[in-house]
């Protein structure tokens, strides 16, 4: 995040473009992951930031933004699965403790 900058000339320079309510403090624990919603205008601000800084993370501004986790390939085709057959209607038990399985075994 603070490539070419230290931390206190990035929350500065995050602040020029518009993070209000940024602090190095929430920054820091958001790149660790403590921090997993941010509101509109910082999240605005780091995209503005790493754009000019050549910057590419988009799927954590993604995540701040939606408060909805990021998921793997596989963990995604997994959750489409289960939207389609839920499509068709309810699932069995059989079904309801296969997915919780595979769930688990994906990480969800």
């Amino acid at each position: 995040m603070t490539q070419g900058h230290d931390q206190s000339r990035c929350i500065d320079r995050l602040i020029e473009l518009g993070g209000r309510s940024v602090s190095q403090s929430t920054l820091c624990k958001w790149e660790m992951g403590a921090v997993h919603r941010l509101d509109e205008e910082t999240a605005r601000a780091i995209s503005r930031y790493c754009e000019e800084s050549g910057l590419d993370i988009a799927a954590q501004l993604e995540r701040a933004l939606t408060n909805e986790p990021i998921l793997s390939e596989r963990q995604a085709h997994l959750i489409d699965g289960f939207a389609n057959r839920l499509a068709q209607g309810p699932m069995t038990d059989a079904e309801v403790r296969l997915a919780q399985t595979l769930l688990r075994s994906v990480g969800l």
